[in-house]
């Protein structure tokens, strides 16, 4: 079966989401890196999924500690959305705290000659890594409106010229997700 998951970045204002096909047998540590690729993230920290007070993740970092943490290795985003509407979340950058939602949308069947996962929609570029979380990305967005702000400069010299907060292709996104192929597959006659 295949799931239809929203992901959106909280508190996001305009909302940053994405909406992504993809097998209900996906385990979450593929859901982490067809996240990263799909929201635009580097991959450059630690990540964990919440589903209730129960953490999943990578137990191979000392980090993880605690006794509610479990080691998701074995899990699939099945295992924590089991209808729909189910919500979960995941955090990437504990110390930017970047909290997206994602919450089960449909299940069906694939469709033949379609490569899975699959990105079918979305809105607004990803923040960029390090900017503080979201309010410090709101308050970058802020003054890159603003050319005389004395931050101007710098905060578009660290993020680059073309950096568009508008910026979306589904095309470039749905290449990444081939590129990287995440046990993709194809639903055959």
């Amino acid at each position: 079966m295949i799931y239809l998951i929203k992901v959106w970045l909280n508190d996001s204002r305009p909302q940053i989401w994405r909406e992504i096909e993809l097998d209900q047998n996906t385990s979450l540590s593929d859901l982490h890196k067809i996240l990263q690729t799909v929201m635009g993230w580097t991959n450059s920290h630690l990540h964990q999924f919440r589903k209730g007070n129960t953490y999943y993740t990578d137990t191979d970092f000392e980090e993880y500690t605690r006794e509610d943490v479990v080691d998701y290795k074995d899990f699939h985003i099945s295992d924590l959305l089991k209808k729909k509407n189910d919500k979960m979340m995941y955090e990437y950058d504990f110390g930017d705290g970047w909290e997206h939602y994602i919450e089960l949308l449909e299940v069906g069947a694939g469709e033949e000659g379609i490569l899975y996962p699959r990105c079918v929609a979305g809105d607004k570029s990803c923040p960029a890594e390090d900017s503080g979380g979201i309010l410090g990305y709101q308050e970058m967005l802020k003054i890159l409106k603003n050319k005389g702000h004395a931050d101007y400069d710098s905060i578009r010299e660290w993020i680059g010229e073309n950096f568009d907060p508008d910026y979306f292709n589904i095309t470039e996104v749905n290449e990444s997700l081939q590129e990287e192929n995440f046990g993709c597959f194809e639903i055959l006659d």
